[in-house]
């Protein structure tokens, strides 16, 4: 049953109970029974009323046969609920029932164009095999056997709905496009069990524009089915059945059980027209629950009965009137009371704002008893309006990253205050002083409604601030000027100067600790206690954590405390810096500060190191190299150095004379920055030594003792004996000793030189050269012809001269003994020959000239 004051819907409800609504025979009908001489329904096919004055829609002993029962009286199609308890229930043995159809039927069931469906299996209003379904009908199937021979293939129970427009109504469930609900577990048995069943039918709401729609309801449930009309697909079924003049309701059903009685039974129902016009129930309604004030908005009166119901058909002559503002003048629409809609409407203007404005009419029948209040809100602000109710001024303390309000009430041009405004409109120009920290403020995100708009802000950074305002690019409230103090919390929330990330030994760790807020701001002005509370810096040498020292502090003034400490031993130091401030409320401090000592700057040649050499044995003129190891004051090894370094070396004798420093040579060579000095030195007289060096004037480390040996032989400089002969004669054996020095004169001790002795030319020279093993040579040579010769000892040249040596005296009578003798052979062979060649001349003459 539909409660009162609940919108119109259609509802389907099964119950064991029936409550029919309690209404004058002109508004509906009501069969708490159903008696043989009912009067106003018919009955046909199987349908017939049981001997218990209950319905069976189809009759028991009529199997596969169909039947209805209609209401005879047509009823007005714009609204309606109608109330009925069915029964199902099955003959002995069996389980099942085919179902029962509440139909609305758009043709008279008693006119000859009404033909009711002869399929059982189609419920008495649907086709099952053919086109034989009831034309213009709308049907709620109540289903209680499933019969996929027709695609009946819902879940049994269920309930459905089904409408085919002006066509032949369908019971097939798989094709059709209407709704179709859930299972429903309906029971089945001998006796049947009744259900409670409410179907309502809503026409379109003109107040809401909520569609219209029919719904069904079971056992005072949920809405299981609901059905809308104005879907564009739905058109022509709403048109067929509920859009006529009238429209006729009933109930039909099949038997499809052959010899086998099922049960399908109506044990109640009950039907409710729409009302009567009722002034206490009508309303009146604003076209929308705020209207702007100086706007045209309309007002709505809806005719309704006695049971709240809208009435479509009145003639009401309202007359209206706003109560707060009785001179708005309301222009009726040309419609009212013409187009049997029982909806009124009118424009008005009002121009005073009200939170709950109400509009009264009255008619010829009564007062309106059921206006609807709307409120009437403020127009568009204007800034000329506009008042700043609270906001900064210069005697007002504001505290760094405080909140504050900023409130603002918006007027409209009709003096409404509360002008419903856009807070994003409102806008603040703070002229500030400069941010060095580049902290960023809170944002001003105004906010609020009814025209007050309350701005929270904050500022962080200190100092005198100008604001302005504006609302829509309008500036309006002049200036106001206010100061801007640091945040009482004490904080230390940077290091304004310092440490460097690297520092050299013998150089300061310096940090400069500026007292702020948590907003950055520099505390100038800290308390006495403060300025005594020292930061405390304790740096301790990662490589050897029980190297530490604690830092000195000292307060500079202005809120800044100045922590120093001298870097000593080169490494990686690090520790914490704590402040704890004597506020109990304020916010402490730890930072960790991390410090790569580096070497220092300066070489120390006291501290630097220098090597041993490989081999203290050398040779004159030979370079050997030292090495040393570069360290500063702090006895840190230099790990890069790219100064000029002085180098000088002594050499002192046994006696402690000193070699002349031009005879020693020094060369730095390998200095390549990493702290590391290669150093070559040479000396060119033999003799040992005792060498110290000297860096940039002062001596590095202890002085070592060289030994300096003679070098290779050298012809340039080694020299023959005084007494040697380079004046000889032919035949005589001549001898001198050459004596072997390096290029620097140093005299060698042993031998093994490679010595040789030229004689240019070599002819008739007979030469040799003896190696004492001492670093001298004896040479020996003899030169058998006259001349001179050039003489080259290990490449040095000797001009020889050699002379002739004259006869000794046997030699002088052997040479004249062979002179003599020579000289008779000669005188002898000339007389004979003489004597021949005279005689055979003699001969010849004396042949020719015997006188002769």
């Amino acid at each position: 049953m539909r409660m009162r004051g609940t919108p119109l819907f259609l509802v389907l409800s099964l119950g064991v109970l029936f409550v029919g609504a309690q209404l004058p025979a002109s508004y509906g009908f009501n069969y708490p029974q159903f008696r043989s001489d009912q009067q106003d329904s018919f009955y046909g096919g199987g349908c017939y009323t049981y001997s218990t004055n209950e319905i069976d829609v189809c009759r028991q002993s009529a199997p596969d046969s169909t039947g209805y029962v209609f209401w005879k009286k047509d009823m007005f199609a714009r609204g309606f609920v109608t109330n009925f308890t069915l029964l199902f229930g099955a003959a002995s043995g069996q389980t099942d029932s085919e179902g029962i159809a509440f139909v609305v039927s758009g043709i008279n069931p008693q006119s000859s164009d009404f033909t009711a469906a002869q399929s059982p299996n189609g419920m008495g209003y649907g086709s099952a095999a053919s086109s034989d379904g009831m034309k213009q009908s709308f049907a709620f199937e109540f289903d209680i056997k499933q019969n996929p021979g027709i695609d009946d293939n819902y879940p049994v129970p269920h309930v459905s709905i089904h409408a085919s427009g002006s066509t032949s109504n369908d019971a097939n469930e798989n094709t059709d496009k209407r709704v179709t609900t859930q299972s429903l577990q309906f029971q089945i048995g001998n006796t049947g069990r009744g259900y409670l069943v409410q179907i309502q039918y809503e026409p379109l709401n003109l107040d809401t524009k909520e569609p219209e729609y029919v719904s069904v309801l079971i056992d005072g449930g949920t809405i299981i089915a609901k059905y809308d009309l104005n879907q564009a697909s739905h058109m022509e079924d709403k048109r067929m059945a509920f859009d006529k003049p009238s429209s006729w309701i009933g109930f039909t059903s099949g038997n499809a059980r052959g010899n086998n009685a099922q049960i399908q039974r109506i044990t109640s129902w009950g039907f409710e027209f729409l009302g009567r016009l009722s002034t206490k129930q009508s309303t009146s309604t604003a076209s929308v629950q705020q209207i702007i004030a100086g706007e045209e908005a309309t007002l709505t009166i809806q005719d309704k009965d006695q049971y709240g119901n809208p009435l479509p058909w009145g003639r009401t002559s309202w007359i209206p009137q706003l109560e707060d503002e009785k001179t708005v003048v309301f222009h009726p629409s040309s419609n009212n009371g013409n187009d049997n809609t029982g909806v009124y409407t009118w424009t008005f203007t009002p121009r005073l704002a009200h939170q709950n404005a109400r509009v009264t009419a009255q008619t010829s029948s009564g007062i309106l008893g059921s206006p609807q209040p709307f409120q009437i809100v403020p127009a568009s602000p204007q800034a000329r309006s506009t008042r700043l109710i609270n906001g900064p001024s210069e005697n007002t303390p504001i505290t760094a990253g405080i909140s504050q309000a900023i409130v603002v009430t918006l007027y409209d041009q009709f003096g409404n205050p509360g002008s419903p405004g856009d807070p994003s409109k409102l806008t603040f120009n703070f002229v500030s002083p400069p941010n060095p920290n580049d902290q960023i403020e809170d944002p001003i995100e105004p906010s609020g409604d009814r025209g007050t708009i309350t701005a929270l802000w904050s500022k962080k950074v200190a100092g005198v601030y100008h604001l302005t305002m504006e609302y829509d690019n309008t500036p309006f409230g002049g200036t106001s000027t206010f100061t801007v103090s640091p945040a009482g919390s004490l904080a230390l929330n940077a290091i304004t100067n310092g440490p460097s990330n690297t520092s050299h030994a013998g150089e300061s760790i310096t940090i400069d600790l500026q007292l702020r807020d948590p907003f950055f701001n520099n505390i100038t002005t800290p308390s006495t206690a403060d300025q005594n509370n020292l930061p405390v810096l304790i740096l301790s040498l990662n490589t050897d954590p029980s190297n530490s020292v604690t830092a000195n502090v000292q307060y500079m003034g202005n809120g800044v405390f100045r922590i120093s400490q001298l870097v000593g031993k080169a490494g990686w130091y690090s520790g914490d810096l704590v402040l704890t401030p004597s506020d109990p409320n304020a916010q402490p401090f730890k930072r960790t500060i991390q410090v790569w000592g580096l070497p220092g700057t300066t070489i120390d040649p006291t501290k630097s190191i220098l090597q041993p050499l490989s081999s203290n044995a050398l040779s004159a003129g030979n370079s050997t190299t030292f090495q040393v190891d570069l360290r500063d004051a702090f006895d840190n090894q230099m790990t890069q150095y790219d100064g000029v370094i002085q180098w000088k070396l002594t050499a002192a004798l046994s006696d402690g004379t000193l070699l002349p420093a031009e005879q020693v040579h020094i060369n730095q060579t390998a200095s390549s920055g990493t702290g590391t000095v290669q150093v070559e030195f040479s000396v060119d007289t033999a003799a040992s030594y005792q060498i110290q060096i000297y860096m940039n004037e002062q001596p590095v480390g202890q002085s070592f003792a060289v030994s300096v040996a003679p070098g290779k032989a050298a012809g340039a400089q080694s020299t023959i004996s005084s007494d040697a002969q380079l004046n000889t004669r032919t035949g005589d054996q001549e001898s001198f000793v050459v004596y072997t020095k390096d290029k620097f004169g140093n005299a060698r001790h042993i031998g093994g030189d490679d010595v040789k002795v030229i004689f240019t030319p070599p002819d008739s020279v007979e030469k040799s050269v003896n190696d004492t093993g001492d670093s001298t040579y004896a040479v020996q040579y003899k030169i058998g012809s006259s001349g001179d010769y050039q003489m080259r000892v290990t490449g040095s040249p000797f001009t020889v001269r050699c002379k002739w040596a004259g006869l000794s005296t046997g030699a002088i009578i052997g040479i004249a003994l062979g002179v003599i003798l020579f000289i008779v052979i000669v005188a002898i062979a000339f007389f004979l020959w003489k004597k021949k060649f005279h005689g055979k001349r003699l001969y010849q003459r004396l042949a020719t000239d015997p006188d002769s």
